[in-house]
């Protein structure tokens, strides 16, 4: 599927407004031909009006404005031009102010060539260096535009794909768009004459099977050979013989060579038929020796009686073509004018962000979803509940500051519960193991305390208090003991973690230590040892 137009639509809006009809204005040196034509439902085609106007050329330019490719001389006359075209127009009643301009070969050049297959992000820059090759004036001098068509893989298996371009000058643009201004008409668009010739044979029916085919159309002496393949031009040839093509210029016209060169260097694949068309040259007999020459079935093509006119050439055919822009499907895009079109850049970037906005569109998608998953989960569950008429009571005749109150009464009894018979609560019997195994040899406690803090239950922090004494041969070495049993105590897994800051204080017996020795019987002197030394440490639990 296609997205680029839905892409185009939803960024920029209706930029390019599509018409019903338009008028088809082609542009060549020495004629300019005016269309307006009508397509039924039915696929018929009917003209309208088709006007030619030869274009006279001035005095002391002729063949100055006539010869060439991609001229410019012929368009710096628009005031002249203008006036011509204003004189035909003012006699008509025209249904339309929009105009799709086509180009002859002195104006416009179109070129078909075939190149490796390449991603759509280096189309912009790979397409104009492979078509320097084929245009012999640079591109930077040129208003260009290219379409690439793909193609299947080749005999090796790699990708190919053709690509389409159409050049003019740039001043060409600019004078037709200020002329058809000064007439209070409106460019929709610019293209070459072989594109728009080929619309027309399609609408006609007679490029409408899915091969390739070739169209060769006489003016008197001018020859101009066409070759299609999916819907695009891409070979185009034209032979100027003089002032009529004879059959003795069968070897100048050169078919077999225009159908092989396609086929070889193109990559068209058979050509299925062969159709002839135009005026001024015996077509049975052109049609006898195409057919003998080429092996292929040559079919005539009264393009006139098709159409309902009395007659027609090349220019008229492509104006006819140009007026069909809006009102048949063809396959061709190309658009040297490039009205109201977006840029591949402001595509890009309109293409990201609508990827942007479609992910988070599906990720808020997502998240309401399981939102709305949540809710009906938990409806169904409030549902399940039965009412209790004792909870009922409890409730009733209360106001909702009173209710609130019972709740955060509830909440405070709750959270003192979890803490008190929390799974990782300090148990008393690992704080007296660890005062234990850091008690030093001739040390003994005889008395400790600790508070255990329950969380938000005070303002007071909890605390560890431990009285003891120690025996040692002089009061210092009892204080070191003391000393001692307080480092180990700073090192035990449970009550240091607990009670990280633990203070020392030491007291002594006065009277133990001033009474002689000797005068004391073991009993008496083993008790004043003991009562010598004592000390206590004092801790408060780390704030939780």
């Amino acid at each position: 599927m296609n997205w680029e137009p839905l892409v185009e639509r939803l960024a920029f809006g209706n930029k390019r407004r599509e018409l019903s009809s338009c008028l088809g204005l082609y542009f060549s040196p020495e004629t300019i031909y005016i269309a307006e034509t009508r397509l039924a439902k039915d696929g018929k085609l009917a003209v309208d009006h088709l006007v030619r106007i030869p274009v006279p050329v001035p005095e002391g330019k002729a063949g100055a404005l006539a010869t060439g490719t991609l001229n410019t001389k012929f368009l710096t006359e628009n005031q002249r031009l203008g006036a011509l075209i204003r004189q035909s127009m003012s006699q008509i009643r025209w249904n339309s102010k929009h105009v799709m301009v086509t180009l002859s070969h002195h104006l416009g050049l179109l070129r078909y060539f075939t190149m490796p297959g390449i991603e759509r992000r280096f189309w912009k820059s790979a397409v104009p260096v492979e078509a320097k090759k084929y245009i012999p004036i640079p591109l930077d001098q040129l208003r260009y535009d290219y379409q690439v068509v793909p193609l299947p893989a080749d005999a090796g298996g790699r990708s190919r794909q053709g690509a389409l371009v159409a050049v003019t000058q740039k001043q060409n643009l600019a004078s037709i768009s200020a002329m058809l201004e000064g007439l209070g008409l409106t460019v929709a668009g610019m293209e070459v004459a072989p594109c728009s010739v080929l619309k027309l044979w399609q609408t006609l029916g007679k490029g409408s099977q899915a091969g390739p085919y070739c169209q060769v159309h006489f003016d008197g002496g001018s020859v101009r050979i066409l070759v299609a393949d999916r819907g695009f031009p891409v070979f185009f040839r034209e032979v100027f013989l003089g002032a009529e093509a004879n059959i003795s210029d069968q070897r100048k016209v050169d078919l077999g060579g225009c159908v092989a060169f396609a086929q070889k260097q193109l990559g068209v694949g058979a050509i299925s038929q062969i159709w002839l068309s135009g005026s001024g040259a015996n077509l049975s007999v052109w049609k006898d020796a195409f057919s003998r020459s080429l092996s292929l079935p040559v079919m005539l093509q009264d393009t006139p009686a098709l159409l309902g006119i009395k007659g027609g050439d090349w220019g008229g055919y492509a104006a006819i073509g140009a007026s069909l822009h809006f009102q048949a499907s063809s396959a061709m895009t190309l658009d040297l004018g490039d009205v109201g079109r977006s840029s591949d850049e402001e595509k890009q970037t309109a293409r990201d962000l609508l990827v942007a906005g479609g992910g988070l569109t599906a990720l808020f998608l997502i998240l309401g979803l399981f939102k709305l998953g949540l809710y009906e989960f938990r409806a169904r569950e409030l549902h399940s509940l039965q009412r209790n008429a004792e909870i009922e009571a409890v409730f009733q005749n209360k106001i909702p500051e009173e209710i609130n109150g019972m709740f955060k009464s509830m909440r405070e009894q709750l959270d003192l519960t979890k803490e008190i018979c929390a799974e990782n609560r300090i148990l008393a019997v690992d704080i007296i193991k660890d005062i234990v195994d850091s008690l030093p040899e001739k040390v003994w406690v005889v008395k400790f305390s600790f508070e255990r803090p329950v969380r938000n239950s005070s303002t007071v922090p909890g605390t560890l208090t431990i009285e003891g004494r120690a025996v040692g041969e002089t009061k210092s070495v009892e204080q070191d003991m003391a000393s001692q049993f307080q480092d180990r105590l700073m090192k035990t897994p449970v009550l240091a973690k607990s009670y990280p800051d633990i203070k020392l204080s030491v007291s002594g017996d006065a009277a133990a230590t001033s009474e002689p020795v000797a005068s004391l019987n073991p009993d008496a002197l083993a008790e004043k040892q003991e009562s010598r030394t004592s000390f206590t440490l004092t801790a408060n639990a780390r704030a939780r």
